[in-house]
């Protein structure tokens, strides 16, 4: 940020930590696993409020 000109303090910069940020995918590719409806262009069903599970 500094090279481009962005002022950031040195406090700042001290409370910065890679580890939390290990579970980001800085690379901008991402997996899904699709049903094969949604994949052939289909739209899933909606879920009804009475049918959705609670996990208590």
């Amino acid at each position: 940020m500094r090279a481009e000109g962005i002022h950031v303090r040195d406090e700042d910069i001290a409370r910065l930590s890679p580890l939390k940020f290990a579970h980001v995918n800085f690379h901008g590719r991402y997996g899904f696993a699709l049903p094969a409806e949604v994949a052939g262009g289909q739209l899933r069903s909606t879920r009804k409020p009475a049918d959705a599970t609670t996990s208590d």
